[in-house]
């Protein structure tokens, strides 16, 4: 977080910099630790950041729907649905279609998948939820302001930002995934901070 002397300075060109380059590092920082984090994650307890938070979400609120694990994302249900057969397909979670309501596909954790929850770390996502959570929302007004703005100069469709840290399908997704973590984190906080704020 800048300190007052820095914003204090911002009308000078040396202040302009010097935010420019705390701004660069602070971001630098948090997508290093949440990196950090999503790796630990994998190698304890093998899944993504996204999948353990999707475990987390149904382990605590019951049997959700993947519309409602998408909009507790801020991601598209197609996107969150691919995530979610992941970890159906490992048996850490069960699809379900309610009695009362044909139409309608829930998601369950399972018992292996509440055993995986025991032994996991804090996935990222909710560790970054929670910090926005505690964030005065003036703070929480003007970042997420910053970073709308930020995307959109770099040009990011935000509507299309994948689930933090999971791997992309398709023939892209090696060079796409050497090239876009800090664009991806940028993009998923303008989309998450604006429905917050």
């Amino acid at each position: 977080m800048p300190n007052d002397d820095l914003m204090g300075s911002l009308v000078t060109p040396q202040g302009t910099s010097r935010l420019r380059a705390s701004a660069l590092q602070s971001v630098r920082g948090l997508v290093a630790g949440m990196r950090r984090s999503a790796r630990a994650i994998e190698t304890s307890v093998g899944l993504s950041n996204a999948q353990l938070f999707l475990l987390e979400q149904m382990g605590s609120d019951g049997p959700l729907t993947v519309g409602q694990l998408a909009r507790r994302l801020h991601v598209r249900a197609n996107t969150v649905s691919m995530t979610v057969g992941k970890l159906v397909e490992r048996g850490l979670a069960r699809r379900a279609t309610p009695s009362d309501d044909r139409r309608r596909t829930t998601v369950t954790i399972t018992a292996a998948g509440r055993r995986v929850l025991r032994r996991a770390p804090q996935p990222p996502t909710t560790r970054l939820l929670a910090a926005l959570d505690a964030m005065p929302p003036r703070d929480l007004r003007a970042l997420a302001r910053g970073l709308e703005t930020l995307t959109r100069t770099m040009q990011l469709d935000v509507s299309r930002a994948p689930l933090m840290f999971e791997r992309e399908p398709g023939p892209v997704a090696n060079l796409a995934r050497r090239a876009r973590p800090a664009a991806i984190l940028l993009a998923t906080f303008g989309t998450a901070i604006a429905s917050l704020a």
